[in-house]
């Protein structure tokens, strides 16, 4: 199969007096796109529109330069995969998939040898007798996607693929995916929660805000530069440290931090993730004052923290701590010696906030 390509142009779609899209323009090629964003931010109106099952009031779906904004969903080659699967209960998994290829008419060998071929690919062949309720939460979502793939798509949409598997499954559907994304040549787009499975999945990411774009990058891009703080606080894992700039001692002067064309007051707070830090070895401390000193010196943000408590994640510590009373929250490399820790925080994973807006310093 040839590359494809799909854009979603200028899609509008209201529920009332409720926006739920927002002239929202996507554009999406072979590999794995997330779409990401909150509760309610338009990610699983934003798939139906795209399958045919959601009308839009504006806008127009486009396939590789065709419009199929008025086909209906069985002719778009578009498959949509619900979060429950939406599986036969008394129908064996041959059956499910055989029920997938009903309106396409083909010929008892051709539509044999497709399901034989999808059932191998996805190694589901010794369950084909079994119904759903005889197999495991990952067996039934291979099912679906076998469903899905016998029609042959061009276009597989996933909403929340990840959300009812175990750690193990994940890791698996993870892979699963991107064989089909790149092995099978198809444009898989997945409404993704977890900021983990967007880092570890995703070719490129869409975020989504009360039904309009905020963001779009790949992944690694959008983790180091969110530009808001809704993007941010989606691919942070640990969360974010924010702290107001007139916290800092006088010795250090955030003007040194901030870009050139932005006034000082105009900056509320300066923000870093948990895991940005790299904490100083004992003995080697630039600073004297516990719980509150801060100094910044090549290219990095020196700080003192008062340790309240720390937790043993595996590969790291998590160590609740304070600057100035602030509560914050670091990924050490070691648990801490006593009640002070001082951590480095490399200018290039610094932000800054402007109310809704976050700006990385990494360019500036």
């Amino acid at each position: 199969m040839e590359n494809s390509k799909l854009e979603a142009q200028d899609i509008c779609v209201r529920f009332g007096s409720v926006t739920a899209l927002d002239a929202l323009s996507i554009n999406c090629k072979t590999g794995i796109t997330a779409v990401v964003g909150p509760s309610g931010a338009g990610k699983s109106t934003l798939l139906r529109v795209l399958a045919g099952l959601e009308k839009p009031v504006t806008g127009r779906v486009v396939i590789d330069s065709h419009d199929i904004s008025k086909l209906p969903p069985h002719r778009r080659r578009i498959a949509y995969l619900t979060q429950d699967y939406a599986l036969y209960p008394q129908h064996t998994v041959r059956k499910n998939l055989e029920a997938a290829l009903a309106s396409e008419k083909l010929p008892r060998r051709e539509r044999n040898e497709r399901i034989d071929s999808v059932l191998d690919w996805l190694e589901i062949s010794e369950f084909a007798s079994r119904r759903p309720g005889q197999l495991s939460g990952g067996q039934r979502q291979r099912v679906a996607i076998g469903r899905a793939l016998v029609r042959q798509p061009q276009v597989l949409l996933l909403d929340e693929p990840l959300s009812q598997l175990d750690v193990g499954l994940k890791v698996q559907c993870r892979d699963l995916l991107n064989r089909i994304a790149h092995e099978q040549q198809c444009i898989v787009i997945a409404a993704l929660h977890e900021p983990l499975d967007t880092l570890q999945l995703a070719d490129w990411v869409y975020v989504l805000g009360e039904g309009k774009l905020l963001r779009s990058a790949e992944p690694t891009a959008v983790y180091r530069d969110p530009r808001s703080l809704l993007a941010a606080e989606l691919l942070s894992p640990l969360g974010i440290n924010w702290i107001d700039l007139g916290l800092f001692p006088g010795e250090l002067s955030p003007v040194e931090l901030l870009p050139g064309d932005v006034l000082p007051g105009k900056c509320e707070q300066l923000g870093f993730r948990p895991e940005a830090i790299s904490d100083v070895a004992q003995g080697d401390y630039k600073i004297d004052a516990p719980g509150g000193g801060a100094v910044y010196e090549d290219g990095e943000l020196h700080m003192n923290l008062q340790v309240d408590s720390s937790r043993d994640i595996g590969d790291a510590f998590l160590v609740h701590c304070r600057f100035h009373d602030v509560p914050l929250t670091v990924r050490a490399a070691r648990p801490p010696v006593n009640s002070c820790l001082q951590i480095r925080v490399p200018k290039s994973r610094l932000w800054i906030r402007e109310g809704d807006r976050i700006r990385s310093l990494e360019n500036d």
